[in-house]
């Protein structure tokens, strides 16, 4: 049978990836070594660069998928209408459950619990990310009570709070291939920080001189202070908790070489201030949502724009699409270098 040969360290990360692409095979049991975990695969799959390999495995008889631990328990009409992918954060898995399927919530969260056994807690999306903190709602259905995960991604352990701080999973792909491209003695900015995964995973992952975290909300600072103790890293990561427009033109003018700005609804709003932290040569990474049908053109001409009235040269040297984000609109990533003017 084809695995998926991942170190330890990134298992977790991707296994959440394989089950948000239905990529994990059902029906036999993941194996781990002394370094590796080996996934068992449903089909063919490229990611970050892990060998497929062949595998043996071990058989169990729990449900080979949530679709199939609910057959003879949902009508085939309530079956249309499952959501079967989620995400996880931790033990934790976060389901999007449609309204005509609201009143059967416990039932498909135990269902996702037999199915998965390394899922301790299911909690259901009840609102999108919304207010000054950018954080949503959710409504518990099975297991523990709990909105805290202790996550692990790219060799860091992170605590989180879902109800209470920013975090999103599906970005660890964007944050290990950041981390690649930072170079040795850089000093990076990471904007909009939460609990701190940009800069933790940059600072574990690269030889960048120091990542300086800025983040608005005051209990996600407090947590992210706690994961730089908890992955050692008190002597590169710094934690600022207030607003990027007020400290980065103030604290850090043309300081940083390399700046994150995972903000996609509003970070045009924040450009100014970024732009006002970049040292000569800086990359900005810099996140939009945008119409599929014009994917770059609108975020480039808002670069553009405001590169040109901070008085800074500007080059697009990177645009890729992160995932869907709704019907004809994705996240997209442009990384854009600076240049001041002599």
């Amino acid at each position: 049978m084809l695995a998926l040969k991942v170190p330890k360290r990134n298992a977790q990360e991707t296994l959440a990836e394989l089950l948000r692409g239905g990529a994990l095979a059902r029906g036999v049991k993941i194996r781990r070594d002394e370094r590796f975990v080996y996934f068992p695969l449903s089909k063919r799959v490229s990611m970050r660069g892990y060998p497929v390999v062949a595998a043996r495995f071990e058989e169990h008889n729990a449900p080979r998928s949530l679709r199939e631990a609910l057959q003879g328990k949902l009508s085939e009409a309530e079956l249309e209408e499952l959501v079967a992918s989620f995400d996880t954060v931790g033990n934790i898995a976060i389901l999007e459950i449609r309204p005509a399927l609201r009143a059967k919530g416990r039932l498909i969260a135990n269902a996702l619990m037999r199915t998965h056994s390394q899922i301790k807690t299911v909690l259901r999306k009840d609102s999108a990310m919304a207010g000054k903190y950018r954080v949503r709602q959710f409504k518990w259905l099975a297991g523990r009570h709990t909105t805290e995960a202790l996550y692990r991604e790219s060799g860091c352990t992170m605590r989180v709070d879902l109800a209470r701080d920013y975090f999103s999973p599906r970005l660890a792909t964007e944050r290990l291939r950041i981390a690649k491209l930072a170079k040795k003695g850089e000093r990076v900015l990471a904007l909009f920080a939460g609990v701190g995964p940009y800069a933790l995973v940059i600072a574990r992952n690269s030889r960048c001189a120091k990542a300086v975290a800025i983040e608005l909300n005051p209990h996600a600072c407090r947590l992210a202070r706690e994961n730089v103790k908890l992955n050692k890293l008190e002597n590169r990561v710094e934690i600022v908790q207030g607003d990027v427009k007020k400290i980065v033109p103030k604290k850090y003018a043309k300081w940083a070489n390399r700046i994150t700005m995972p903000l996609p609804q509003t970070g045009e709003d924040f450009l100014e201030a970024a732009l006002a932290g970049a040292a000569d040569g800086c990359t900005v990474h810099y996140y939009a949502f945008a119409p599929i049908d014009g994917l770059y053109s609108g975020v480039s001409r808002v670069i553009r724009k405001k590169c040109a009235a901070a008085g800074l040269q500007c080059r697009i040297v990177n645009k890729r699409v992160v995932r869907p984000y709704a019907p004809k609109v994705s996240q997209v990533a442009v990384d854009f270098r600076v240049r001041r003017n002599k």
